[in-house]
């Protein structure tokens, strides 16, 4: 059994998530103590607790710990299987996050599972959706990885109350990859609001079009909307996608009281930071990328923009679970090159 200590790094769900993921890929034994110790409220939460049980459905594990405040948690999968999944996560509980999750445990099993997720579609602290369907998605399919993702209504904070509906067809293999930046794709703008006016979304995105055309890039795609939702809310994504080259984005929340127009214009400044960065990844990607690229077929290189606590964790779980090794190398200030060897 391998035994991981759940306050190292930054101390957060993301090392648990991790951990029973690639538990589940590999089909084996880990166990994590001192989950969240260091954070106000340690041990499981209610996140957390959703993310296990949706795991252990998948590959018939047993699971010791598993209830919320929880700071142990021993867990001993099976093999996956094949099954479609009701899950209601409660209010804004991050629908994003449990889809990596669940995606990185089944992801060399070759099992089709499909999901009907009820929760947080766009919630503080995780992607929002269209960042994981514009972003994250399409990387999945380079390595390849299938995801049909239908968003049936939208969950903001407090409500939640979002409908997903998701298919995931894992490979035989998981390819591995070289990117490091050739060229930037086209850079595009998705902007939505919920029981607001129109205009909300509207203002969003142009303020953060001006800024973005601004620092000299072109935006070729803005789509601004109103979805449906249980509470009112705004979300936005920026982002910029080369085919087998760059996987670029940003994205950002509404919040009572903060103009849409600020919204908008934070968002594409952290866009155009990892845009003329250079890299092939943004920061977040590239730390969510870390587990699957453990699992690959072999030795995969990519460049980022920053070297997160996120992603030296990650790096870390990745070694002790499944032995994969690793290096970054700093080329700039801005640019770092991460190897990732199984």
């Amino acid at each position: 059994m391998i035994s991981i200590d759940g306050s190292i790094g930054e101390g957060g769900g993301q090392i648990l998530r991790t951990a029973i993921s690639l538990s589940a890929a590999r089909g084996v034994e880990v166990e994590v103590y001192d989950i969240r110790a260091r954070r106000p409220k340690p041990g499981l939460r209610p996140q957390h607790f959703w993310a296990i049980k949706a795991i252990s459905e998948l590959c018939d594990a047993e699971v010791y710990g598993l209830k919320q405040g929880s700071t142990r948690v021993r867990f001993t999968p099976k093999a996956v299987r094949e099954k479609e999944l009701t899950l209601d996560l409660g209010t804004a509980g991050s629908i994003t996050l449990l889809l990596q999750a669940l995606i990185q445990a089944i992801s060399i099993s070759e099992k089709i599972v499909h999901l009907n997720i009820q929760g947080g579609t766009d919630v503080k602290w995780s992607p929002t959706m269209d960042y994981f369907r514009q972003v994250v998605i399409p990387f999945y399919g380079l390595l390849g990885i299938g995801v049909d993702l239908e968003i049936r209504r939208r969950g903001f904070y407090p409500n939640g109350g979002g409908r997903v509906a998701c298919v995931i067809r894992p490979p035989t293999r998981i390819m591995s990859i070289d990117l490091k930046h050739k060229e930037h794709g086209q850079t595009r703008i998705s902007s939505l609001c919920s029981g607001l006016p129109f205009s909300v979304a509207e203002r969003q995105a142009k303020s953060a079009s001006n800024l973005i055309w601004g620092d000299g890039v072109k935006v070729l795609g803005l789509d601004s909307r109103v979805e449906e939702a249980q509470s009112p809310g705004t979300a936005i994504c920026i982002y910029s996608l080369k085919d087998s080259d760059t996987y670029i984005g940003a994205d950002g929340f509404g919040e009572r009281g903060k103009a849409a127009e600020l919204v908008g214009r934070e968002t594409a400044s952290r866009f155009l930071r990892e845009y003329d960065s250079k890299a092939s990844l943004d920061r977040h990607l590239a730390d969510m990328v870390v587990p699957l690229l453990s699992l690959a077929s072999g030795p995969s290189t990519f460049t980022t923009s920053s070297i997160t606590q996120h992603l030296k964790t990650n790096l870390e779980i990745a070694e002790q679970v499944v032995g994969a090794r690793s290096q970054i190398h700093k080329v700039s200030d801005s640019l770092f090159e991460v190897a990732i060897n199984p």
